[in-house]
C-alpha cells in the first residue's frame, strides 16, 4: 500500500503522523509512505531522522478575515495544487492521510479530483479551518474525542465539518514508546527521587513564558507542600536560558529541560501534569491517566485549546485555569490542593484513563486499509 501523509510543521501534527507511519511500516515493511509538507519545518528535520521520504510543496497559512495577503496565499495554494497533482501522478498513492493545517489543502483537493481515497484526522474538539473545508472531500473523518463524533452525527447539515462521510472515533495516535512505560525505570532515567510527588510542567512543544515565569515564583509559595514534591519542567528551547537565569533554589527538587526527546519518561514518572491543552498533550495525559491542571493557550486558533480543556473538565478528568487568571499565587494554591488531596487525584486519574486510547495509530491504519479495499 502506498500512502501520502500531509502534516503541518508543529509537533501536534507531525508526532501523530509519525506514529501512523511507523505503524504502517510495522504491519507491512513493504508499504511505501511519504510525507508532504513545507520545506524547512519541524516536519522535514524529524522525518529525515526517521528515514521517511519527504516531498516539499508550496503553501501558506490563510489570514483570518479579509487581508491583502489572502491573494498571496491563494497563489501559493494554486502552485501547491499543481505540485501535488504532478507528485501524485508520479507516485500514485493508494490513499492520502491528512492531519489538517493549511499545507493539507492542495494535496487533499488534488487527491479528490484524481479519485484517490482521502482520510482526515481531526485532533481537537473544535475542528480546524482546513479540516472543516476538506472534510467534504474525505471518505472518512477520524476524531480524537467521542463528543465531536456525537455532535456531528446529531447536527447533520448544521455543522460545517460534516458532509455525509463516516465519522469514526480513533483517538489520537501517540508515540509507540508510551505503550511500554515503566514508572520505576522512568524515575531512574530522569534521576528522580522515588518517594516524592512528581509534577510535570510543560507549555507545549514551544514552551510558554507565562507558565514558566509563574511556576518559578509559585514554587516559593507552596508552604509545607514544597517538601513533598519534585518538578520536571520542560521550558521550551527559546525560554530555557531565561528560566535558568531567573530560577532561585528554595529546597524544592527541580529539574529544567529545554526539550525532551524522550518525553514519555517525564509522563511515565509524573503524578500530576500542569500545562497546555493541545490535542497531542491531552492524548498522552489521558493515556497515562494523569490528573491535570490545564492552562489553555489563549491565542490558539478559534480557542481550540480551551475547548479541549473544558471537555476534560466536564468529564471529571482535569481542572482548568484561564491564562487571564493565572498568577503565581493561583498556580501555587491549585498545585498544593491537588498534591494534598489524594481522593481528588484518584478520581481525576480514573476519569482521565477512561478517555485515553492506546491504539489510535492501529485504528487509523485499519481505516486506511478499508478505504483502499485491502481489508
Amino acid at each position: 500500500m502506498k500512502v501520502a501523509i500531509c502534516a503541518g510543521k508543529t509537533g501536534g501534527h507531525i508526532f501523530p503522523a509519525l506514529a501512523v507511519a511507523r505503524r504502517l511500516k510495522k504491519e507491512n515493511p513493504a508499504d511505501e509512505i511519504y510525507f508532504i509538507g513545507t520545506q524547512g519545518g519541524l516536519d522535514q528535520s524529524l522525518l529525515s531522522q526517521e528515514g521517511f521520504l519527504f516531498e516539499g510543496i508550496s503553501g501558506s497559512g490563510f489570514p483570518t478575515g479579509f487581508h491583502w495577503k489572502i491573494f498571496k496565499c491563494l497563489g501559493m495554494l494554486m502552485l501547491g495544487f499543481v505540485q501535488a497533482v504532478l507528485l501524485f501522478g508520479k507516485r500514485r498513492p493508494d490513499a492520502v492521510l491528512s492531519f489538517g493545517s493549511f499545507i493539507s489543502c492542495a494535496p487533499v483537493l488534488a487527491a479528490h479530483l484524481m479519485k484517490i481515497p482521502v482520510v482526515i484526522h481531526e485532533a481537537n474538539l473544535q475542528p480546524g479551518r482546513a479540516n472543516r473545508l476538506l472534510s467534504r472531500w474525505a471518505n472518512v473523518v477520524c476524531t480524537t474525542f467521542p463528543s465531536l463524533k456525537n455532535s456531528l452525527e446529531g447536527q447533520k447539515g448544521a455543522h460545517p465539518f460534516f458532509y455525509d462521510q463516516r465519522v469514526l472515533v480513533t483517538g489520537l495516535p501517540i508515540r509507540e514508546r508510551f505503550l511500554n512505560l515503566d514508572r520505576v525505570q522512568a524515575v531512574r532515567n530522569l534521576k528522580l527521587a522515588s518517594d516524592k510527588f512528581t509534577i510535570l510542567v510543560m507549555g507545549g512543544s514551544q514552551g510558554s513564558q507565562k507558565i514558566n515565569t509563574c511556576l518559578l515564583q509559585a514554587i516559593h509559595q507552596m508552604g509545607p507542600t514544597s517538601k513533598k514534591i519534585q518538578i520536571v519542567h520542560v521550558t521550551g528551547k527559546k525560554d530555557y536560558e531565561h528560566v535558568m537565569y531567573q530560577y532561585q533554589p528554595n529546597g524544592v527538587s527541580y529539574q529544567a529541560f529545554p526539550f525532551l526527546d524522550e518525553v514519555e519518561q517525564a509522563f511515565g514518572s509524573a503524578d500530576l501534569f500542569v500545562g497546555r491543552a493541545g490535542a497531542s498533550t491531552l492524548a498522552e495525559v489521558t493515556f497515562c491517566g494523569l490528573p491535570s491542571l490545564l492552562i489553555p493557550y489563549p491565542h490558539a486558533i478559534e480557542n481550540h485549546q480551551w475547548v479541549n480543556a473544558d471537555y476534560l473538565v466536564k468529564q471529571g478528568a482535569a481542572f482548568l485555569i484561564d491564562e487571564k487568571e493565572l498568577s503565581p499565587q493561583v498556580l501555587a494554591k491549585e498545585i498544593a490542593r491537588l498534591v494534598e488531596n489524594h481522593v481528588l487525584r484518584k478520581s481525576l486519574s480514573q476519569h482521565a484513563k477512561a478517555l485515553g486510547l492506546a491504539d489510535g495509530a492501529a485504528r487509523i491504519v485499519k481505516v486506511l486499509k478499508e478505504v483502499v479495499g485491502k481489508e
